[in-house]
């Protein structure tokens, strides 16, 4: 079992694995401290730092075996085994998750998508394998959750039924949450979310421009 490390490393940590998992795509056997500094924004001792907190990986003059290195990795993240996603809320965000085949790369499945809209909930669209997915109530968060051991919740509703669909995904047990709305949502304790919300980051990127220093 792994010590409880910063954010702010297992993102670094992420970056390298799909830096990895380019390069094994493209065949290549072996990869460099150098290399991956090179591409991921830090410095090559950042990289040794980062990666012998979690053991010993890589051989000193030769490099890190790009296959071990990332399913290294990927067991570190917890990576190394199937994690099912259910997205709920099926408008135009919603839609957009199910058709972005690279969000969705590694071990990660969609298994079921819910709304609470009686109409939606009667329909199919495809998902990013290509296959149709039924659309569920809402209500069926729980049986499905039962039948397939939901890791993932990702909230995808307007804003205004983002807590609601929060509490009944912590009501059926599903403890990881991805809340893709601006409205803040909050959950009990054991139970994890993370914001994405896309305009507060380009708001973000707007202050920080005022700073910015040009030519």
């Amino acid at each position: 079992m792994y010590a409880n490390f910063s954010e702010t490393i297992i993102n670094r940590l992420s970056i390298y694995m799909h830096y990895l998992i380019e390069q094994e795509e493209q065949g290549k056997q072996l990869v460099s401290s150098y290399d991956i500094a090179q591409v991921c924004g830090v410095t090559a001792g950042l990289v040794r730092k980062d990666l012998a907190r979690f053991g010993k990986f890589g051989v000193k003059g030769v490099g890190y075996d790009v296959a071990e290195l990332c399913e290294g990795i990927k067991r570190i993240l917890g990576l190394d085994h199937p994690l099912r996603v259910a997205i709920i809320g099926i408008g135009t965000l919603g839609s957009y998750l199910l058709s972005f085949q690279e969000f969705f790369n590694g071990n990660y499945e969609i298994v079921a998508v819910f709304d609470t809209n009686p109409e939606a909930a009667i329909t199919c669209i495809a998902s990013e394998t290509g296959k149709p997915v039924n659309i569920l109530h809402l209500n069926h968060l729980g049986e499905v959750h039962e039948a397939h051991q939901i890791d993932i919740a990702m909230i995808t509703t307007i804003p205004s039924e983002a807590q609601e669909a929060t509490d009944h995904v912590v009501q059926v047990g599903i403890r990881g949450i991805l809340n893709f709305t601006s409205s803040h949502v909050k959950v009990p304790m054991g139970f994890v979310v993370k914001n994405i919300h896309f305009v507060n980051v380009q708001d973000s990127l707007i202050y920080v421009l005022q700073f910015s220093q040009y030519g």
